[in-house]
């Protein structure tokens, strides 16, 4: 989670979670905590194997690259058989993940593996502070999703 931003762990390490830079580029308080929300969501998702949550967190486009990574699988056969490879420390950890700092321009955001901690579990191994960012893109609605 994580497209690259689905980047949770080895494919999706590569592919997604995904999942702040340095500041708050621009960005509303209020866009900063929906931005947040969506990366704990999906985190927890992923803990939980609930690809189709997942899945329903990220663009069409970083659901496509997301399944592209296992031939033949859609976005949520691969967040599912992901979740199925974490530990049991990885999970309870992305379960209680808080995300740090965002970066806001305009429609886009961002989102430092660096800056997601857990009050709980093991995220180290897990996320990856050198990875590059997860960026997450304003929907129509308001919404925001994993753009990759």
């Amino acid at each position: 989670m994580i497209s690259r931003r689905l980047r949770l762990t080895g494919a999706l390490g590569a592919a997604v979670l995904a999942v702040a830079a340095t500041g708050c580029g621009g960005g509303g308080g209020a866009d900063a905590a929906k931005v947040k929300q969506t990366v704990q969501r999906a985190l927890t998702a992923l803990a939980d194997g609930n690809g189709p949550a997942f899945c329903a967190l990220a663009t069409p486009g970083a659901q496509a690259e997301l399944a592209r990574t296992t031939p033949g699988a859609s976005c949520p056969d691969v967040v599912t058989r992901i979740s199925r490879q974490l530990s049991p420390k990885v999970k309870l950890a992305l379960r209680h993940a808080r995300v740090g700092t965002v970066t806001i321009t305009g429609d886009r955001a961002s989102i430092r593996d660096g800056s997601i901690t857990s009050t709980q579990g093991r995220l180290t191994g897990f996320l990856q502070a050198s990875a590059p960012p997860t960026k997450l893109a304003r929907q129509s609605d308001g919404t925001w999703k994993i753009a990759g």
